[in-house]
């Protein structure tokens, strides 16, 4: 079953816009059902909001996590006691035997992963919008994806598709190095009165293109 095309609107790299709808639905419905329920709990057991999502669900309140913490206390605290228990076990083993630990390293963000399930999910969208020209003239005229989301898409779209993406990114890359030489050229002290222009805020579009694009 082919899925339907969807339109790409909005300034900047469209992967990132998804993204960023995937993790703010994330949040939003994490506060507002999810924050409760046992998957979410069992979930959060082992994973952890990086400092990004944090900070967002602190900002857009904390009643409702209560619950949330209150189970995690209690999770945490039977995993503080089996360590102990475990420690004591130890001390009576033989040395070098591994010590265990009920809970890993922090997995990924799952706010930061339901952005990324998003965006690969919108890959054959982008591909499919992609094989026709009204398609590329119109991603053409925008800013196109990050320089991460650029190469994910170049190592999978088909071959007509993959050349028009490089080929459109030679050209901004390109341009962009234009903006950056007239940039430095202006600091010139014998320049410094010719009329200043996009070339100033080149360094804008450079951090977009090769970090990505986070909402504030």
């Amino acid at each position: 079953m082919r899925l339907p095309r969807r339109s790409f609107p909005g300034p900047g790299c469209p992967f990132c816009a998804i993204r960023n709808e995937g993790e703010e639905s994330y949040v939003k419905w994490f506060l507002m059902e999810n924050y409760g329920s046992p998957s979410t709990l069992k979930l959060l057991e082992r994973s952890v909001f990086c400092p990004r999502h944090r900070s967002r669900l602190e900002r857009k309140g904390m009643d409702s996590l209560s619950s949330t913490f209150d189970y995690l206390t209690r999770f945490e605290l039977t995993c503080i006691e089996a360590f102990s228990q475990a420690l004591e076990r130890e001390r009576r083993a033989r040395p070098g035997r591994p010590r265990p630990v009920p809970v890993g390293g922090a997995p990924p963000c799952p706010a930061c992963a339901a952005g990324e399930t998003a965006v690969e999910a919108a890959e054959g969208d982008l591909i499919a919008l992609l094989e026709d020209e009204a398609g590329r003239q119109s991603y053409a005229s925008r800013e196109g994806l990050c320089r991460g989301h650029l190469w994910a898409l170049l190592r999978v779209a088909p071959r007509e598709v993959a050349a028009f993406l490089a080929e459109d990114a030679g050209r901004r890359l390109r341009e962009l190095a234009q903006e950056f030489e007239r940039y430095f050229e202006l600091l010139d002290y014998r320049r410094s009165g010719e009329p200043k222009g996009i070339e100033q805020t080149a360094w804008r579009r450079g951090l977009d293109f090769f970090w990505g694009e986070i909402d504030p």
